[in-house]
Order: C-alpha cells, then structure tokens, then sequence
C-alpha cells in the first residue's frame, strides 16, 4: 500500500506503543485520555491502518480471501468524517465504509459507523467480528447502545476478546443506565492535559517532535514580552495548544444559588439557567465588544455556550443588535445547514472563513467541532461538571497559523496568540462552579469584584492584609474563625472533582487539607517556606500514617496523595475518595433529622446547611478530632 507524507507526532507514537503494550499484557480495552487539540484522531486512523496492513499481510501469505476488519464507532456525523479523513490521510487507497442511516457499507476493511445505527440488530448482524475496535468520545461507552454493540462484536469475551481502544479528552460521562465507565475501559494507558498540551510544542526543526515550551512563552500574549525573537535553544516557540486566559463577566439576573439542580444531569437545569443567561444577553455582549477586541479592530472568532434554545436566540439577537455577524446551531440544526469547517460550507463554514464571528450553541459544539480560528469561548452556560466545562473550552484551543486559514475577502485573521475565556457566573459564592482556573490553576484571570471598589480584581486597591506567619509551629496563622467557605481555599484540589476539605482550625492555625477515603485521610501540610508535603493517616482505629513526599508545589503533592496506592484501601485514594459529584451532596436537600443530631453533639451549628454541607461539616469536626492527635 502507498503511504503518505503524514507522520505521527512522537508523543502519539510514544502513546500507541503504551497501548500495544496493553494488549500484550492481556489489557485488551484500553483507553487514552488526550486534550481536545491534542490530535486524537491520528492514533485512531494510525492504528485502524496499521491493523488492516497486518491483516493483509497475513492474509496473503495464508492465502484466505477475506478476513478480519477494524471498526471505528462515534455518535456523531462530523465525527465519522473526520475519522474517514484522517484514515485517508495515512493511506489515501485505504477503502472506508460507513454504516449511518440509509448508507451500510459493512463490506470495507475499515468502517466509521454512527453508534445510533450500528446499535440495530439488523445492522449488528452484518458487521461481523472485527480484529479491532475503536471507540472516539470514549467517555459515552458505559451506555447501554455502546454496551450492545461491544459485546456483539466480542469485546467482553471472557475467551479471545475482540481487542478494543477508546480515545477522549475527558474520561467522565453524566450518570445513567448502564455500566461504569471502569468497566468498560481496564486501564487508562496515556493521559496528556491541557497543561501539558500548553507547555509542551513542536520543534522548529522538526515539527513531529516535542521540546518544552521556552521560558514565558506559555503565558498569553499581553503577559508576553520581550519574546518576539528566536526561542532558547532546545525549546519550542509555542506549545501544541493555544495558552488561555480568563475574565468574569458578572451577570445580574445569573443567581446560581437559586438555581435548581437536576437530578438526571447532576448539574444546572436548563430550564432555569436559560431564562437567567437570556435576561443578561446585552451585557454579557457588552463584555465581549470590549474584552474580545484585537489589535487590528477585529474581534476574536468566538464560540459562545448557552443552555437553552431561548437563551441562544436571546444571544444571538444581542450580538446582532450590537452589529456583530452571529448565527447559532442547536441539536436540531440538519448536517446540511450545519455544513463543514474544511469545506467551508454552511454555518460551520461561515465560521471558519470570517462571515460569522459568534456562533451559539446549545450542546452541539462540545463534540467533534473542529474550527483553529476560534480565539474566545464564552461560557454563557454556568457549570458545575468538570467534563462539560473542560469540552467547552477545548472547542478553541487548537492553535492556528493564519495562513492556513484564509478569510473570505482574501485577507488574514489576527495570529491566534491565546485564547480568552469570558466566563458568565454571575453573584454568587457556590464553591462548586466551574472556571478557568478549575481547569488550568494559575491561568492568568480576572475575577470578581474587589469588595472595596467594586473593580475586577486585581484593581488598583491596596491588597488586603495576608495571613500571618506563626514563628514556633512554621503553620499560617488564619486572621479569624474559619467558615464553611474555607472550601474556596482548595480551589486547585477541587479541580479533581474530589471533596477535599480542611480541619477546623486549631489556636489560630490553619486547617489541615484533607481527603476521606474509606478509613483512612489523605492529607495535605503547608510548610513554613510556603512549599507543601502529603501524606497520610488512618482514620480510625490505631494511629498510623506516613509522609509520602514533602517540600513541593501544592499540585504535586496533592496529587501524589491521590494517586497513592494503599492495600488496606484496596485502591488509590482518588478513587476510593469521596467526590463533590455525589447525587445526595448535589440534591441540596436539607439535612437529614440524624445529620442535625450528629453534628449538634459534635459542636456544630447546622442551621441552614444542606445535606451536603452538613455531612462536609461532620466529616471536618471528625477529622479535626483523629487529626489533632498527631499534629
């Protein structure tokens, strides 16, 4: 077969082989976890021609005139064309089938089919059993159409299972019917964030390898200076991913404390966040005409999420009253009016050319929306899943390079330096809500207004005073009684979707981070040099415990307790841990007449804490008790 100039990028090979690997040790699903941007479709198309090669190989040598198959399985069209072009990508006379509504080509050596389809009996049938499966969005796989088509095609074979791949960017899926996402897949095999994705980019000299990003040059471009000439050597100009940067925009009407939680997505209701985002449209607009405007009078080419239907038409009309070229698409939007990005067709195409600068959506472009000159994602659509928030973003930080991206009158778009993410959360203190520093902490961001002068902050206030030192015990001394909202001191933790909290403090000294997992704390520790150490300890029976790594940054030590194996806990303590996406923590229902009573007999005042407060408040009363007699 003749094979073309494409080449995967080392980390991609590197990648591959961990999950050849895998199926060498008998792992016959694994998963990758990559960063939307980051190039999942290339191992896909790599591995699914790489396979058929094999196949043919052996195929001719044995003489047998037909064999097995590879199978490429996504839920949505733009996806299925997008995993056919980059199969023809690495070998353009590879034959691809595709199995979606009234096309069935279940004959070809490669098939991209729509899970929709592929899950009917009939079409079950035909497919016959494949070499290989790869599913793209892997995180949709615990559902029960996923389930069926898998195990029609051998890949819970408890005997020579068919072997199976899942590619995503966010290994989390909404809760529902059907089995967990770690049944499905054994073992994650590679993961690459956004952070890495950021810090991490191709060589000058050879675009298929990666070197870290030179000093500075990961941060956005107003942050940048003195960086316009050559990058240090060894060290790469910009990373693979665009770098971000935040700003709030604080909606009046946006009261997210009164928002109802729906019990189905775990999250905000539409319903309620719509007519809230709607009655904010012009000034969210307004925000955007002055943030997203670029050097040379243009602004940004922007994707803006809202959760509803009457929310995106109330944007869009904003937008367009505030003369700016805005369409939206929604999931009942046809393929043929949505169009294509490469093909510079429909919506999608106006897009990607610079007839339309602001698309909104409504749940449509999280998936398979591939469009580099996106420069600005506003988040209309206030979140409190990690995984929606992290698909959102990830629609605009691929980078681009201007000249590949012609606009419609002939002329370039502004060089993609960064991309801004304006953040709509409106007035309210639910520790809970996603935002840009969730996903990438220490991402430059404006925040909330300063309480002073009421200015985003940082402003022109003088800074509150800090915390003080205690000179005997090295511990930050706290300026008064702590609250239940010392929680939004772990903003970085939280970022894990686990339920790190803190001791209550003790004489004037700050709580001690930590993390429940079955009988046993993972534990966090401020040193007096402002470094961090972690460790852990029982947390209940005989005291026992250890110091697993010491004088690091908070993130590496907090996830270096995480990802810390404890036999008597039969697993890690993330995923034994207790996590903030629980169904009775986000019920907020009122707490239980035993919770009421268990935490009055603790000291504790539970007036006016939901279940999930209350609950928190008991655990940190508890673990300030077991904690106090080893610190």
């Amino acid at each position: 077969m003749t094979t073309t100039e494409r080449r995967l990028r080392d980390y991609q090979a590197e990648d591959i082989e961990r999950v050849r690997t895998a199926w060498r040790r008998g792992v016959t699903r694994p998963a990758i976890v990559w960063a939307t941007g980051l190039g999942k479709s290339d191992p896909v198309a790599y591995l699914a021609v790489a396979e058929m090669r094999e196949l043919i190989a052996r195929l001719a040598i044995e003489e047998i005139e037909r064999g097995g198959h590879v199978i490429l399985l996504a839920h949505r069209g733009e996806l299925l064309n997008q995993l056919r072009d980059r199969v023809h990508a690495y070998d353009p006379r590879m034959r691809v089938g595709r199995v979606q509504s009234g096309t069935r080509e279940h004959a070809a050596p490669i098939i991209v089919a729509m899970v929709q389809t592929a899950s009917r009996t009939a079409s079950l049938a035909r497919f016959g059993r494949p070499s290989l499966v790869i599913v793209d969005e892997a995180h949709h796989a615990a559902a029960k159409t996923y389930e069926k088509i898998m195990r029609a095609l051998g890949c819970y074979d408890e005997v020579n299972p068919t072997r199976a791949l899942g590619v995503t960017a966010t290994m989390a899926r909404q809760k529902g019917a059907g089995l967990g996402l770690g049944d499905v897949w054994q073992e994650i095999v590679a993961t690459r964030d956004i952070a890495w994705g950021i810090e991490h980019g191709p060589d000058p000299a050879d675009p298929y390898r990666t070197l870290p990003v030179g000093t500075g040059r990961a941060l956005p471009a107003h942050l940048r200076s003195g960086l316009d000439g050559p990058c240090e050597p060894g060290h790469a100009p910009r990373g693979w991913l665009a770098p971000l940067f935040g700003r709030v925009v604080v909606c009046e009407h946006v009261d997210l404390d009164k928002a109802k939680i729906s019990r189905t997505t775990r999250d905000y209701a539409d319903s309620d966040m719509g007519e809230m985002v709607a009655q904010d449209a012009p000034e969210i607009v307004k925000a955007w005409h002055a943030e997203a405007l670029l050097p040379d009078g243009r602004h940004r080419q922007t994707a803006a999420f809202v959760p509803s239907v009457a929310s995106a038409q109330a944007m869009t009309a904003a937008f367009r009253d505030a003369g700016i070229a805005a369409e939206m698409v929604t999931g009942t939007t046809p393929g043929g009016i949505r169009g294509d990005v490469y093909k510079r067709t429909g919506i999608y195409g106006r897009m990607a050319d610079g007839r339309t600068t602001v698309l909104v959506s409504v749940g449509v472009l999280t998936e398979g929306f591939d469009c580099p000159p996106i420069s600005c994602i506003v988040m209309a659509r206030p979140t409190l899943l990690d995984w929606l928030y992290q698909q959102c973003v990830g629609r605009g930080t691929r980078q681009m390079d201007p000249a590949d991206w012609p606009r419609f009158d002939g002329t370039l778009f502004h060089p993609k330096d960064d991309l801004l993410v304006l953040d709509a959360v409106g007035m309210t203190a639910h520790v809970s809500l996603r935002t840009l520093t969730d996903l990438l902490p220490g991402a430059p961001y404006v925040g909330r207004p300063c309480k002073t002068c009421g200015e985003p902050k940082p402003c022109g206030c003088p800074p509150e005073p800090g915390p003080e030192r205690d000179r005997e015990g090295g511990r930050r001394r706290l300026d008064g009684p702590a609250t239940y909202a010392d929680r939004d001191l772990l903003a970085g933790a939280r970022a894990s979707g686990l339920n790190w909290l803190r001791t209550i403090p003790a004489e004037g000294y700050e709580g001690i981070p930590f993390l429940r997992a079955g009988g046993y704390y993972g534990i966090l520790w401020h040193n007096s040099d402002g470094s961090w150490s972690g460790g852990w300890v029982t947390a209940e029976g005989p005291h026992d415990g250890d110091w697993i790594i010491e004088e690091v940054d908070e993130r590496t030590a907090r996830e270096a307790v995480e990802s810390l194996y404890l036999r008597g806990l039969g697993g890690t303590i993330a995923s034994m841990g207790e996590r903030l996406d629980q169904p009775w923590r986000l019920a907020r229902k009122s707490a239980s007449p035993g919770q009421v009573k268990f935490l009055r007999g603790l000291g504790g005042d539970p007036t006016g804490l939901t279940s999930g407060a209350c609950g928190d408040e008991i655990e940190r009363r508890l673990a300030t008790n077991r904690l106090r007699a080893d610190f």
